[in-house]
């Protein structure tokens, strides 16, 4: 789920990624090619146990201290809490996205927030992944979408990024090849290697005690140094068609990313917390993406995949625009014979589409 790592180990093939730059006719390529071997891979895991603080208004915090020296913290509130009626205070507590000031902006927080059901208590415990071994196979980063911001840009141009999206069907069986994962993202394209912070849902990447996980999975992960991670702690898949909204932001005073996912399809479906970047990791916020991406060689059809509301938020002036606004890319990416991918969107460029076919380009 890298925009632009440099893996440990490559191959001699060349996938090239074609970036169309609006109104300057600039192009990007990517050669980056790292190896995967699906059939040896091997994963090694911890169990992290949660430190749970009690809050004066019986809600209460979970804290995992994570083996890369980041810490996570899982807010869980109190039976009677409501968005709609809590103090911006309370609404930080639990790490649920700020209420707008603007009008405009209020009336779709408050539309998302209606249906607010209190969420089921953090896992006492999560495991994790820490290690895999890979060899031989290939693995090539292959992902299409939209995104803000300038190619190169250091600057932390966005502090915050959402957008809604569909749960989309993918047929074939799943195994650690045939990972796949819908996001939205800050930083990323820089040139550096280490200052991607992404929230979204991945497919077939997660393994516990019980073996490979299936389902569409919440997860969040600082690239390039650590792995996916579940979303919070919380393993529980979220249905295909079911629509997600998402709210990611970045507090550079503290290091800190603030995750906030919605299932919009069923009431509870909440997941909020936040989590300091490890060591070796280095907020950019130069762009802000809406991206799916596939993982490895192993495609099948995908139906299409709907984004909507897709915003980012400046640091110079606080507040959410849509991509029309900003200096915008989209993406376009394919490599005969593996896969192709195309994106639509709309004359607004608040909503788009993208569909990936398992055939040649």
């Amino acid at each position: 789920m890298i925009l632009n790592s440099r893996p440990a180990k490559y191959t001699a093939g060349l996938l090239v990624v074609v970036l169309s730059f609006f109104g300057t006719g600039q192009t990007v390529h990517a050669d980056d090619v790292a190896t995967v071997d699906d059939s040896t891979s091997t994963v090694s895991e911890v169990t992290v146990n949660a430190v749970v603080s009690q809050l004066s208004d019986s809600g209460a915090l979970y804290t995992y201290n994570l083996p890369d020296g980041s810490v996570m913290t899982v807010p869980y509130p109190p039976a009677d809490f409501n968005p709609l009626t809590a103090s911006d205070r309370e609404l930080a507590t639990y790490d649920i996205d700020p209420r707008p000031s603007k009008a405009i902006d209020l009336q779709e927080w408050n539309t998302v927030h209606a249906n607010y059901v209190r969420p089921n208590a953090p896992n006492a415990a999560i495991e994790l992944k820490t290690s895999n071994s890979a060899a031989s196979t290939a693995y090539q980063p292959q992902w299409g979408g939209w995104l803000v911001g300038s190619y190169g840009s250091t600057s932390p141009t966005y502090v915050a990024v959402k957008g809604n999206f569909v749960i989309p069907q993918i047929t074939t069986s799943c195994n650690y090849a045939s990972a796949s994962s819908a996001w939205i993202g800050l930083g990323g394209y820089s040139g550096r290697t280490n200052d991607l912070v992404q929230q979204g849902v991945t497919r077939c990447d997660f393994f516990n005690s019980s073996g490979l996980l299936k389902g569409w999975i919440p997860f969040s992960e600082f690239a390039n140094t650590e792995m996916p991670m579940p979303l919070c702690g919380s393993y529980a898949p979220i249905p295909v068609g079911h629509t997600i909204y998402q709210n990611m932001s970045f507090q550079r005073s503290s290091n800190t990313a603030y995750f906030y996912l919605d299932d919009q399809s069923v009431a509870g479906g909440t997941l909020s917390c936040h989590l300091t970047g490890p060591s070796g990791w280095v907020f950019n916020g130069g762009t802000a993406e809406w991206i799916m991406e596939k993982m490895s060689s192993y495609l099948d059809d995908y139906n299409v995949i709907s984004w909507s509301n897709v915003q980012a938020e400046t640091a110079s002036d606080s507040s959410f625009h849509y991509i029309s606004s900003q200096p915008y890319v989209k993406i376009q990416t394919g490599q005969p014979g593996i896969l192709c991918q195309t994106t639509s969107n709309t004359s607004s460029n608040t909503n788009f589409t993208t569909s990936w076919v398992a055939a040649t380009c």
